[in-house]
């Protein structure tokens, strides 16, 4: 997935939609007589649904947003016509700064086993992410040890879950969550699996010991 970074374009027009919780901010690419547009949601978008639904987390996240980038609250966006920003172009959006861009499996590739290397790992509070490159694309593994509740719209972690993934951490990787850097470039084979019948997912395999 391709990342293009346009610098210092002008913010042309905000727009408020959805009783004012979606705010789009459009950018003027004169050089290419082109716009770019970045929607700022506050509400969490729900998979079942198709729809934005009300987050405090996430109404607080494009807050922060708007006044790191550009020094105002969000509903003060519209004031900030013409300030200029960096715009990162990807193939189906654009946003503000760089994002992750994780590829999923398909599930015509259910039983295959590659051979890679760990690139990053990281804990965001509701699991670990194991990250992969395959076909030249970022795929992840979780250990996930949170629970979705849908009238909260939001996960929460369970701690004792925590407990058992860190240890299923060590035990496939050979290294606690303590030293996961030192895992980064480290060799894996991973198996593409399918959950539930329908969600494909990559089950990392047990790294084998050194005999010594």
């Amino acid at each position: 997935m391709s990342e293009q970074i346009l610098k210092d374009l002008p913010m042309v027009q905000v727009e408020y939609k959805d009783n004012n919780t979606t705010a789009t901010l459009t950018f003027l690419d004169a050089y290419a007589g082109e716009i770019r547009e970045i929607n700022l949601h506050q509400g969490a978008y729900d998979n079942d649904s198709h729809q934005y639904n009300p987050s405090d987390e996430q109404a607080a996240k494009v807050e922060k947003i708007a006044q790191d980038e550009f020094g105002v609250s969000f509903d003060k966006l519209d004031t900030k016509i013409n300030a200029k920003h960096d715009v990162y172009v990807y193939d189906k959006f654009c946003s503000l700064y760089h994002i992750d861009q994780v590829a999923k499996f398909d599930k015509d590739d259910e039983g295959t086993i590659f051979d890679t290397k760990i690139e990053n790992i990281t804990d965001n509070g509701k699991m670990i992410l194991i990250r992969y490159n395959y076909e030249n694309e970022l795929h992840q593994t979780k250990y996930n040890y949170s629970k979705y509740f849908e009238d909260l719209n939001k996960y929460i972690p369970n701690p004792n879950l925590k407990t058992k993934k860190l240890e299923k951490f060590e035990d496939t990787l050979g290294k606690p969550f303590s030293k996961a850097d030192e895992l980064i470039g480290q060799p894996i084979q991973v198996e593409i699996k399918m959950a539930f019948g329908k969600f494909p997912y990559g089950e990392i395999k047990k790294i084998k010991k050194a005999k010594k």
